[in-house]
């Protein structure tokens, strides 16, 4: 289905008597449908004469013109005579020929101009000819003229060129100067050009429309352009900045690599559907913002068919405008991977938004992930749905996972800082856990292997939109805290914080995001390993400044590994650091500390029993996972028989249980990616 915005353009005039025209104004819309049922073209352009109103294929004007009288011997004025000109041009998809009808009828006059008699010819600029006889001759006085021209464009092959029509009206009467006006048409394009396929010509200056409505077969993606434009306010709405066609291949592969790269995860039977379009100047690659989601594969092969076929029936060249509307459409903000447009699920169903619960980031081996996801009741943990991604290797992501609410929905979400091919990352989100949300960020050259695993996300802004941190090695015994922020939909980068001498070989991935002094925003701590064999912790205000809130007597932080957590387990709203140490015998104890909100105190630590931490590696995360007000410390461990299970400790204090134990599972795949999330 097409549908044309009628638009008005300003065409200009010569004159060689006394003519009146009114003011034009170029490029203002008065509709976007059809005439039989927005308006009548030939009705509006009578109702707003002096400019050009028109589809892409159709035009017209009407015009009075005001001509004085002069007698050839006295020079005198003798009359006048106002004659009034409506003009109507039909372009053809399909063929270089196209037609005018002129029509001149006399509307008044005074005195000698009741003698006037009128000639109208008509001509063609540029790569064009008139391709019939002169339609109208010389016509009596009082008579209406009325003819109908036909052109041809004689453009060669595989090429465009811009032309237009000139009506030059003449006019006579007895003793009377002759005298003529000349007027010309809008610009009109004709074309030959292969990827429109076929020939034809069309109005440039109209703006054409794509309409789509739910129900065509293709409504994953009328959906997702809906959410596009609507949510997201990306371009391409009637009314709004258009898009504009490019046929350059790099620009095109530009845009689909960063939308769509080879790592986007889909569903079996799913493709990545990108706005805008790839085939735009304003894709992704454009840096104007782009959404991206996992749609039926045969919905998205179908809507490309009924793009191309409206992008040639409009005869879109490269960069030419066009706009894009739909009609029907339930807006949601991210479709679930393997779910096409339907339900994603709700977050943790059964469990309550007081509970905090565990997730599993698991490669599958076959370059696909999982992500799998439990609830909690409060005093277990119970399967719930899970997440399978398309094309996705956990390779280009490693242990840079971390959870937090980026969208300001009251629901965490997960965060993966995914190495690209082309030496650029991006983030990708996913939703509750559950479904992708899209890629947030893309960065210029940028290798994450300096960041290693130290990838945090917190409320550094305190406006209730968590966003990712990552604190990188400059490798020159100083590091970068590289900072973002949310706008709910994307990220943008933030202040950075570069550090004077600290040596990340010093802290690995013992690196944590929580609100340490109660004021509203995240601040990150760093366990940063003393030459002198103490350790300290490191606290930088929402990432920003830095300040030392405490120092370890004798303390090797190696047995620590990077199974350091932040978490409010006073129930206080300050958060404060826990370290899970093994102790070398089979055993391990929780290292615990309070915050005053200016440094940390050492508090009850937890010793347990035979627990070897080489079955949970650092696999260790925290979150009030049974409601009640403080936060609690979560171990995967792999047992001997080829399950695991999850181990609560209460605060980090007490050991709670074991919460759940799997079936055959091998914790290996997952590596270090555990959080714990109000999903």
């Amino acid at each position: 289905m097409k549908t044309r915005a009628l638009w008005r353009s300003r065409w200009a005039a010569t004159v060689a008597a006394i003519v009146a025209f009114a003011a034009t104004t170029v490029g203002v819309q008065i509709g976007t449908q059809e005439p039989a049922a927005a308006v009548d073209l030939l009705e509006y352009c009578d109702q707003h004469p002096g400019n050009w109103w028109g589809y892409r294929y159709e035009a017209c004007a009407e015009q009075d013109v005001y001509i004085v009288l002069i007698n050839a011997q006295t020079l005198q004025q003798t009359g006048t005579v106002t004659f009034h000109i409506t003009r109507r041009l039909w372009l053809n998809d399909g063929l270089m020929r196209f037609a005018e009808t002129v029509t001149v009828s006399r509307k008044s006059y005074t005195n000698s101009g009741s003698t006037v008699l009128h000639d109208v010819d008509m001509g063609c600029s540029g790569q064009c000819i008139v391709d019939s006889a002169d339609a109208v001759g010389l016509t009596p006085p009082g008579i209406t003229s009325s003819g109908t021209w036909y052109y041809r464009s004689t453009l060669g092959a595989n090429w465009h060129t811009t032309l237009h029509t000139n009506m030059s009206l003449e006019i006579s009467a007895p003793n009377t100067i002759p005298d003529s006006v000349t007027w010309r048409s809008p610009d009109v394009r004709c074309d030959t050009l292969t990827y429109i396929q076929g020939e034809g010509c069309v109005f440039p200056w109209a703006i054409p429309i794509a309409s789509w409505s739910t129900g065509q077969g293709f409504d994953d993606i009328i959906n997702h352009i809906a959410y596009a434009q609507g949510v997201r306010g990306l371009p391409g709405r009637p009314g709004t900045t258009p898009l504009h066609r490019t046929t350059d291949p790099l620009t095109q592969t530009a845009n689909r690599n960063i939308a769509c790269p080879s790592s986007f995860p889909t569903g079996t039977g799913q493709s990545c559907d990108e706005y805008p379009f790839a085939s735009t100047s304003e894709g992704a690659a454009s840096g104007i913002g782009y959404s991206a989601r996992a749609v039926d594969a045969v919905q998205n092969y179908t809507h490309g068919g009924h793009l191309s076929t409206f992008l040639a029936r409009q005869r879109v060249i490269h960069g030419d405008a066009y706009w894009v509307t739909v009609s029907g459409a339930t807006i949601v903000s991210s479709y679930p991977i393997g779910g096409g447009s339907g339900s994603g699920g709700g977050g943790s169903s059964g469990g309550t938004v007081s509970k905090a619960e565990p997730a599993l980031v698991r490669d599958n081996g076959d370059s696909t992930m999982k992500i799998w996801r439990w609830k909690s009741d409060g005093s277990s943990f119970d399967r719930t749905n899970d997440l399978q991604s398309g094309a996705f290797r956990l390779s280009q992501v490693e242990n840079r996972v971390a959870s937090g609410d980026v969208d300001g929905d009251g629901d965490d979400d997960i965060v993966m800082a995914y190495q690209n091919n082309d030496g650029t990352f991006s983030f990708h989100v996913f939703k509750n856990g559950n479904s992708w949300a899209g890629i947030w960020y893309t960065s210029g050259p940028f290798s994450l292997g300096p960041v290693d695993g130290r990838l945090v996300v917190g409320d550094f802004g305190g406006d209730n939109k968590e966003e990712p941190a990552l604190v990188r090695d400059n490798g020159d015994g100083t590091m970068k805290i590289w900072r973002w922020t949310s706008d709910g939909n994307s990220f943008n980068q933030s202040t950075h914080y570069q550090s004077g001498p600290f040596h990340l070989g010093n802290v690995a991935d013992r690196v944590a995001a929580g609100d340490a002094d109660g004021d509203g925003k995240d601040d990150i701590v760093m366990a940063y390993q003393k030459p002198d064999g103490t350790f300290g912790f490191y606290v930088f205000k929402s990432g920003l400044s830095a300040s030392v809130w405490y120092t370890s007597g004798q303390f090797h932080l190696g047995p620590v590994g990077n199974r350091m957590v932040m978490g409010d387990f006073g129930g206080d709203s300050k958060e404060e650091p826990a370290l899970v140490r093994d102790n070398g015998d089979g055993t391990m104890k929780i290292w615990r500390w309070t915050s005053d909100g200016n440094s940390f105190n050492g508090a009850a630590d937890y010793d347990s029993g035979s627990f070897h931490l080489s079955a949970v590696e650092d696999r260790v995360a925290a979150g009030d996972v049974d409601g009640d007000g403080k936060d609690d410390i979560v171990m995967a461990y792999q047992k001997s028989d080829g399950t695991f299970s999850f181990h609560v400790f209460d605060a980090g204090a007490s050991w709670a249980g074991v919460w759940y134990t799997s079936g055959q599972y091998h914790l290996g795949p997952v590596a270090g990616r555990i959080t714990v999330g109000r999903w």
